[in-house]
């Protein structure tokens, strides 16, 4: 009985009639989470997770000791703001993100428009 709550619960899917794969609604989601070193682990996570809250659950599949805010996951090379869910910032079923620690996240340089003095 619990392996077919089990199954029912990571299958949950709702596909409306003609509506494409990506469109399916999952209640949950497996993600890989990848390491420096190479290390891989899957977590099954809802789409509206926070990054942060995703995260720390990687951190504790890895049995890593630092904390969530040490570190932060990459999608295709573009870190995840900690505070937009997942399916916010394009994560889909199956993706595998890769953490890493904060500091090794190269500082986005914010360019100001140059300020000329108004003409009198």
């Amino acid at each position: 009985m619990l392996g077919l709550l089990d199954t029912t619960l990571r299958a949950l899917a709702r596909r409306a009639a003609r509506r494409p794969r990506e469109q399916i609604i999952h209640a949950s989601m497996p993600l890989y989470i990848r390491v420096e070193t190479g290390r891989v682990v899957m977590i099954e996570v809802a789409p509206q997770s926070l990054a942060w809250w995703t995260t720390a659950h990687a951190l504790l599949a890895l049995d890593d000791p630092r904390d969530a805010t040490e570190c932060r996951l990459m999608l295709h090379g573009e870190s995840l703001h900690p505070r937009r869910s997942l399916a916010a910032s394009g994560v889909h079923h199956g993706d595998t993100l890769d953490l890493v620690a904060a500091n090794a996240i190269p500082r986005r340089r914010r360019f100001r428009t140059p300020t000329h003095p108004r003409p009198r």
